[in-house]
């Protein structure tokens, strides 16, 4: 919610370009949340288009380049990407920290644990840290 850069015409495309996928057993559970930028508009290289630079590169050797199946890790900052919008541009983000910072770690837990327990799991919860594992 920084609204970093500011003048930047947000769409929502990345906010609804996730999809998840689950199984289960009786005795386990399995669940991934992955990036799908197929969900994205692409955007325009065009100086006057309303969708101007919204997931395209304009500028240098990334001119007209689809940078959708990048923007994850261009807006979080792993990739470092040419921006029409110069020093506006955000930073490397780290949004697990922040979030843990935000609504706390017991909080995270204990969402996780009402969301299984909703799902229709049993869950019992130990004190060990939550472990998210990036493939």
């Amino acid at each position: 919610m920084a609204y970093s850069p500011e003048d930047y015409n947000r769409t929502g495309d990345l906010y609804r370009a996730w999809s998840t996928e689950s199984k289960s057993t009786s005795s386990a559970a399995q669940g991934e949340f992955k990036y799908d930028y197929s969900k994205m508009s692409i955007g325009s290289t065009d100086p006057q288009s309303s969708n101007f630079a919204q997931h395209i590169g304009v500028g240098g050797d990334f001119y007209g380049q689809d940078a959708r199946p990048y923007l994850a890790e261009i807006v979080y900052g792993a990739i470092k990407w040419g921006s029409a919008f110069g020093d506006k541009f955000p930073r490397q983000r780290d949004a697990w920290t922040e979030l843990n910072k935000r609504i706390g770690r017991r909080k995270m837990k204990q969402w996780m644990k009402e969301g299984m327990e909703a799902a229709g799991l049993t869950v019992q919860m130990h004190n060990t840290p939550l472990h998210v594992e990036e493939i």
